[in-house]
Formats: structure tokens, C-alpha cells, sequence
């Protein structure tokens, strides 16, 4: 980790082999190196184009840049992109901005589609792969520097091996998967010729699995864009079906996140700015902001704002156009369905988030995650490194590797809320046995309880609650609303556990006749 010489860089033979070639016959031999500075950019559009979310608006190439990072002149950079253009490799999406946004790339159509190999490229072959190791270097900030150190631990397990093994018809050993296979099939398979080095055997990936392969291959980064920006490392990049290929500090991945987090920053963000309008402070709030902060704090904005827009599809779907309708938008006239919803229920939230847009409609949504990342960062990762906890973060999530340290991270957070005036909600994602916590375990069954002496609620078809001796409750749930929110979440729950207002509610489901019961156990 502290003596690395190489960089690995996304590319794939055919393309390494056409820029060796152009190169090779367009420059002289004392500029044949140059090849390195392509595929750097190459790098760039695959690495841009795997790890981003959402809509692709192509790549951010800026001149000035990459000429600090190539060492040569502005002219020289902007010819490399401009042969990689003209041999119909990339495009330009679009055109720079000046004083504003550098011009955006993108590969062509014969080039979209690619699967990817990996190359390893040694700082003796081009100058400034050692820039590059540089900038990974974190020596100024002691709460990412640790954050960064922590990577390390990540890695594949057996199942994630597995997975990898038997999609790219990799090596077994009598069909027992093992971590030292994949490591075989790499050192055997490692090939070195005119074409480069090309790693694991210089097998063709989907681009969909780059960052498991990244942290197969102990590639890791760790960045954060500005001081108050979120962080950014390789599990950021990963999709969510791939967590349980991993496994942190040799133990398997959990972690806790806020539900409805941007929302219920937002919350607060809107009550701040009412604070500061009306001229009374926070007196006399609006109905609706308070139902606004309700629904967020409770996990429920979501499912509420679906049912009243009356979509039908996917929730990540619904998510991905509330915040490109409403937090992410400009502050437009014209219709469109979640939007409209959104200010038919809560129009003073509304006004609210747009005068918070009012010098520039990106401000808001900067801001809120600023307020994630001065909690999740600045408060709560900085005092769990101070206290020597292996952690990490995931934007709204906090990566742990046992649960007793996942319980006290979400205390901090619960603490630095507080101060906002919101009340979080968590969701764990854990592949811990819950039945090495006694306080979670799920043996507990319908002839085994007694509802007079045993301290529990019984939930039946989500509209009664019972207390001990069957008296009704009036304390535990104010209304309708915070019962489904739970009722919602233990439906979700693949391990049996949720909790909520901190408070971990445990639950077995069974049937009594005809009824389906929850059993919660606080």
C-alpha cells in the first residue's frame, strides 16, 4: 500500500493495440509513450461511464488538467482529444463553458458497448502515472487519511469469488470456491507483450462488475472532492446487489443508513429558511412543513408521495424523478406528474426549496449533501476514527464491522440531528447472524409468549396494538401513520430486526386462523 508503483487503467486490447498503432505511425519514436495519454483518457470516459448514476451526460474532459497531470502544453492535450475524436473513437457531448463547465465526452456508438479488460501500467513507462500515485496520496486530513486506510479491508468473499469464478469460466479447485483460485487463474494467465499487461488472464469484464474486480485487485481510492463534499471511494461505486460479495476487516459487510435521509435534511433546511423569512422564528410553521418532517422522519415520504402522485413502477425509479423534478430542477412553470403531486400536498415545502434556489437552482441540492456530509463525516466518522473504530462511509450510510459499533453510530447520528431539530430513522443491512445477538434472536413463537406478562406489541393486519395485558395503546404509535411506517419497514426487513425511533424491535410473523400476526418485541 505504501510502495505502490503501478496503476491499473481500464481500457481493452483492440483499442490499446489501435492507439499503439496510430500513434506509432502518426508521432515520432521518442513520442511512441504518448500512447499512455490516450489511454489515460480512455480510462477516464469507461471509469465515468461505470460508476455514474443516473442519466449519462458524457465525461468532463478539462484541457488545463490533464495538461498539469501529462506535463506537457495546452496545444499537445488538446491535440490527443482531438485525434481521439477524428479516429471516431470519442465524441464531444458538449461544448465547454467558458469560466463555468469543461466540454463533456463520450465514446462513439462502435465503442459503447465494450466489455472492459484491465491494464497495469508501471511508473517507468510514462512519467506521469506517478502524479497519479501522488494524488491518491491523502496526507493532509486525518479523518480521510484513516477512511482511506480502512479500504484496505475490504475484500471478495468466497460467495463474491464465486460469482466472478463461474461468470468468466475462471478456474476451481474440485468445486470448493477458494480466495487463493482466482489468484491462480491471475498469475498463470498474466501476459506481457507488445500489447501491455493485462491482468487476470486478460479476461473481457461487464462493465457492471469493474468495481468488484477493482476491490478483488486491491485497486482502491479514496477522494473528497472539496472539504465539506461527500466522500467518495470504491464502495460508493458498487452496486447494492454486490455487497454481500464483501467482506470488511475479514468479517462480512453491515451498516446502518438514514431512511428518507436527503428528505429529512431538506426538512430542516426548509424550517431554517422559513426561520429566517417569516421574522418569528420557527413560530407558526406551516401544516404542511410539519407534515413534511413527519413523513421523512418516519420512512414513509416516499411510499405517501407515490400513492398521492398515483405512479405505478419501480420505488428507485420514483426516487431518481423526485429529485430531477423537484430537489435537482430548475424552478420551472410547466407541469410534470411528481412535481405537481409534490406541490398539491406540501406548497409551502415547495416555496421554501425554491427560494433556497434562487441564486443558482443547484445551491439546494449542494447544500443538502453538505449537511450529510458535515454529520456523517465531520461529526460522526471523525469521532468513531478518534475512538479507533474500523469504519467507513457510505454517503448516508456508516460501514461497520461489528454490530455493538453499528449501534453507536447511529446513537452520534440520532445526536447531531437532534440539533437540526429531526429525528432519524435507520435501516441496517447486515449479513450477521442475528442469532449470535440474544437480543435478536427470532425464536420466539406464538405458544411461547404471554401476552399478560411479557413486555411486547401485537400488531394484528396493522390497525390494533396491544401492550402487555392487552391494554390498547395510545403512547407507543400517535397514529396511523407511524404503524405502517413500521409495519412497511418489518415487511422489508430480511433479518427479522428494524429499528425505529431507537428503539430494535424484533419479530416473528405467524398466522392465528385466518389472521396474519406481527410480534414485536422492543
Amino acid at each position: 500500500m505504501n510502495n505502490i508503483t503501478t496503476k491499473n487503467f481500464f481500457t481493452t486490447k483492440n483499442l490499446f493495440q489501435e492507439i499503439t498503432e496510430r500513434v506509432s505511425s502518426n508521432f515520432s519514436k521518442k513520442s511512441f509513450l504518448q500512447r499512455y495519454k490516450y489511454l489515460y483518457i480512455i480510462n477516464r470516459l469507461i471509469a465515468d461511464k461505470t460508476f455514474h448514476k443516473g442519466k449519462y451526460v458524457g465525461c468532463k474532459l478539462n484541457i488545463k488538467n490533464l495538461t498539469d497531470l501529462f506535463g506537457n502544453k495546452n496545444s499537445q492535450t488538446s491535440t490527443i482529444i482531438k485525434n481521439l475524436t477524428e479516429w471516431e473513437i470519442i465524441y464531444k457531448i458538449k461544448e465547454a463553458t467558458v469560466g463555468n463547465e469543461s466540454a463533456r465526452y463520450a465514446f462513439t456508438e462502435k465503442y459503447s458497448n465494450i466489455c472492459i479488460q484491465i491494464m497495469r501500467i508501471d511508473v517507468s513507462e510514462a512519467n506521469f502515472i506517478g502524479k497519479l500515485i501522488d494524488y491518491d496520496k491523502i496526507e493532509n486530513d486525518r479523518i480521510l487519511a484513516q477512511l482511506n486506510t480502512n479500504i484496505y479491508k475490504l475484500s471478495i468473499n468466497n460467495e463474491g469469488i464465486s460469482y466472478l469464478l463461474n461468470k468468466y469460466n475462471l478456474n476451481t479447485i474440485d468445486g470448493v470456491v477458494s480466495c487463493k483460485t482466482l489468484s491462480t487463474a491471475h498469475k498463470k494467465c498474466i501476459s506481457k507483450d507488445n500489447s501491455g499487461v493485462f491482468l487476470l488472464g486478460g479476461v473481457e469484464f461487464d462493465m457492471v462488475d469493474l468495481p468488484l474486480i477493482q476491490i478483488y485487485l486491491k485497486d482502491f481510492n479514496t477522494s473528497r472532492p472539496d472539504p465539506k463534499s461527500r466522500v467518495y471511494n470504491n464502495l460508493t461505486n458498487l452496486k447494492r446487489e454486490f455487497r454481500k460479495y464483501i467482506s470488511f476487516n475479514g468479517k462480512p459487510l453491515i451498516m446502518t443508513d438514514i431512511s428518507n435521509c436527503q428528505v429529512l435534511l431538506s426538512a430542516a433546511a426548509v424550517k431554517k429558511q422559513y426561520s429566517i423569512t417569516s421574522g418569528i422564528g420557527k413560530a407558526g410553521m406551516y401544516v404542511d412543513v410539519k407534515h413534511y418532517q413527519k413523513l421523512a422522519e418516519s420512512g414513509m415520504f416516499y411510499e405517501h408521495l407515490i400513492e398521492k402522485s398515483g405512479y405505478i413502477g419501480d420505488r428507485n425509479k420514483f426516487k431518481k424523478d423526485f429529485f430531477s423534478q423537484v430537489f435537482f430542477s430548475k424552478v420551472v412553470e410547466y407541469s410534470m406528474p411528481i412535481k405537481d403531486a409534490f406541490v398539491k400536498e406540501f406548497p409551502n415545502v415547495y416555496n421554501l426549496i425554491n427560494q433556497l434556489k434562487l441564486k443558482d437552482y443547484r445551491d439546494f441540492a449542494i447544500a443538502m449533501q453538505r449537511m450529510e456530509a458535515s454529520i456523517m463525516i465531520d461529526t460522526v466518522a471523525k469521532k468513531m476514527v478518534k475512538q479507533g473504530k474500523c469504519i467507513l462511509t457510505l454517503h448516508d450510510a456508516i460501514v461497520c464491522d461489528n454490530l455493538d459499533d453499528l449501534k453507536h453510530a447511529e446513537n452520534l447520528i440520532s445526536e447531531a440531528m437532534k440539533k437540526l431539530d429531526i429525528l432519524p430513522n435507520f435501516k441496517r443491512e447486515t449479513q450477521i447472524e442475528e442469532n449470535e445477538n440474544a437480543e435478536r434472536q427470532l425464536t420466539i413463537h406464538h405458544e411461547e409468549y404471554n401476552v399478560e406478562t411479557d413486555t411486547a406489541t401485537l400488531v394484528v393486519c396493522g390497525k390494533t396494538y396491544y401492550f402487555g395485558n392487552n391494554s390498547i395503546i395510545t403512547s407507543a404509535f400517535s397514529d396511523p401513520l407511524e404503524i405502517r411506517c413500521l409495519m412497511s419497514r418489518l415487511i422489508a426487513s430480511k433479518n427479522g430486526m428494524v429499528n425505529y425511533r431507537g428503539k430494535t424491535f424484533n419479530f416473528c410473523r405467524y398466522e392465528d386462523g385466518e389472521e396474519e400476526m406481527i410480534l414485536l418485541v422492543a
